[in-house]
């Protein structure tokens, strides 16, 4: 009987986890259908109603293919989950777990990426729609406005050359004045809400000149207690003078920040 070498007795003793996948090309697939998809949300860019239209359904496949490959994704770990629970059954493994992580993918962000520029370009669209629609609408209220004072103007003369008394001549005046300007409708943000889309607005600080906002704060009790309580904003800080700190090392001392010194391996 012929010996079994190292590498055919290893092969025996260590557990080797198969996927299968049906078809075979399964994988081949699903990069074919995420490439086809990610080129057609590439290519879109909102800038007109039939472009907002299409955009919609372009947004829906997207998604559904974001799905798949999250899918896939959380398949290939419960696959190899369920592998791992044969370790089990050897002595020292019985408690045995085992968790995997997708670190990187590339199509897969691509795709997340491609929704989103997308999405971003929708909004951007309807945030310029909305703003002409505001402006148009403030302007016929404005206009109407005016055409109400001079109607206000008229009807008061006639009230009071027909008798009026004060009162029933202020009350004229305010009916008149209170005439609603007509609504300015858009075709494209109706055609939006029919489609369940919209755009809403989220709002960000941003410093334009942080040394001047740091003076303001620190005489504005509410705005200092803003900043002190915000863990990020104090770790922010901290990062931005731990350069000093390194340079000044025991020396670094200031109201309200000190140095800490922590020792650090070092082996040669």
């Amino acid at each position: 009987m012929a010996t079994k070498t190292v590498q055919e007795k290893q092969s025996a003793d260590n557990l080797t986890v198969l996927i299968h996948y049906n078809p075979a090309n399964a994988l081949q697939l699903l990069t074919k259908d995420a490439e086809e998809t990610l080129a057609v949300l590439n290519s879109v860019k909102v800038t007109s109603a039939s472009s907002l239209k299409a955009s919609i359904t372009i947004a829906e496949e997207g998604e559904l293919m974001a799905n798949r490959l999250e899918t896939f994704r959380t398949s290939l770990i419960a696959s190899v989950q369920k592998a791992a629970e044969r370790f089990r059954e050897i002595p020292g493994f019985e408690d045995f777990e085992i968790s995997l992580t997708i670190r990187k993918w590339g199509l897969r962000t691509m795709l997340q990426d491609g929704i989103q520029r997308l999405r971003t370009s929708r909004s951007n669209y309807l945030a310029e729609e909305d703003r002409k629609l505001r402006l148009e609408q403030a302007r016929k209220d404005e206009e109407q406005r005016r055409i109400n004072a001079e109607n206000a103007r008229k009807a008061a003369e006639q009230a009071k050359k027909a008798g009026a008394d004060k009162e029933t001549v202020a009350q004229i005046k305010s009916e008149v004045l209170s005439t609603p300007a007509p609504m300015v409708e858009s075709k494209t943000m109706q055609a939006a809400k029919e489609a369940n889309v919209g755009v809403r607005y989220d709002w960000y600080a941003d410093a334009t000149d942080a040394a001047k906002f740091l003076v303001y704060a620190t005489s504005n009790e509410v705005m200092l207690k803003t900043i002190a309580l915000d863990t990020k904003v104090v770790k922010a800080l901290e990062d931005a003078m731990r350069p000093m700190a390194r340079a000044q090392k025991e020396a670094f001392s200031y109201p309200g920040m000190t140095y800490r010194k922590v020792a650090v391996d070092v082996q040669r």
